[in-house]
């Protein structure tokens, strides 16, 4: 083959967190007041959050009604709620993958006692059996009408993220390979 050899690039440079941010703000008037008010709410959270200084690495709040925190395993994390429906809530929970969810749900299932005590409550476990992915979660009434019960919300899922960061990477860490 005669053909001239194809040209390589190589990414030198990625676009930084201000230039991520202000595609993300230029976005934002095109957004439903439920999608903006989720976007200034996890904005708030991950203020809020990194002032805990308990979580060193944190994901950019996105205009979505979930937000993942990591629990150090592949398939398994965080995805705290912010439900605009009728009733407000705010959830947290853990998202279990399909990919490890026939071994990792029943092992955490197995630890149920210990998990809910630690964490200082009754949890909802698997509330949608048919999904192929699984979670456990929490979740606490508000109402988004209410700037009180706003910051009470977000105080209310900075400490239950901490509880459930905790205990359940603890737990997944003494799971048998």
């Amino acid at each position: 083959d005669d053909s001239k050899p194809a040209l390589r690039f190589n990414i030198i440079c990625k676009p930084n967190e201000a230039v991520r941010q202000a595609a993300r703000t230029k976005g934002n008037d095109e957004l439903s007041e439920a999608k903006r008010f989720q976007y200034n709410f996890w904005q708030r959270f991950k203020t809020k959050l990194e002032k805990t200084k308990k979580i060193p690495s944190l994901q950019s709040p996105g205009a979505q009604y979930w937000y993942n925190v990591a629990l150090g395993k592949s398939g398994i994390h965080l995805s705290n709620t912010c439900n605009t429906d009728n009733p407000n809530t705010v959830g947290a929970r853990v998202y279990i993958s399909n990919r490890i969810s026939d071994t990792m749900l029943p092992y955490l299932e197995s630890r149920k006692i210990e998990i809910e005590t630690a964490i200082g409550q009754p949890l909802l476990w698997n509330p949608n059996p048919t999904n192929r992915d699984k979670v456990i979660s929490l979740l606490h009434e508000t109402n988004y009408d209410d700037e009180d019960k706003i910051e009470e919300a977000l105080n209310w899922l900075i400490e239950h993220t901490l509880k459930f960061r905790e205990i359940f990477t603890k737990v997944i860490r003494e799971m048998p390979n």
